[in-house]
């Protein structure tokens, strides 16, 4: 092939990152459903999506007296 026929292609990665916290879970999954129906073609795009809870470990256990005198 010759060199001043060859095309040259190049690819560019761009990453943004957006956080929500406290974000009430049902919000946050129509939000990320708009962004998938509305997104360019050839535009990839991740969620992690993180659900924190009450881990509860002691719910019969009493409340700590502390001994000031």
């Amino acid at each position: 092939m010759h060199k001043k026929s060859q095309e040259n292609f190049e690819r560019i990665t761009l990453r943004r990152l957006i956080q929500i916290q406290d974000g009430h879970p049902e919000i946050v999954e129509i939000w990320l459903a708009f962004l998938k129906k509305h997104a360019y073609y050839g535009v990839g795009m991740k969620a992690n999506v993180y659900e924190h809870e009450k881990l509860g470990l002691c719910p019969s256990a009493p409340a700590l007296k502390t001994n000031d005198d």
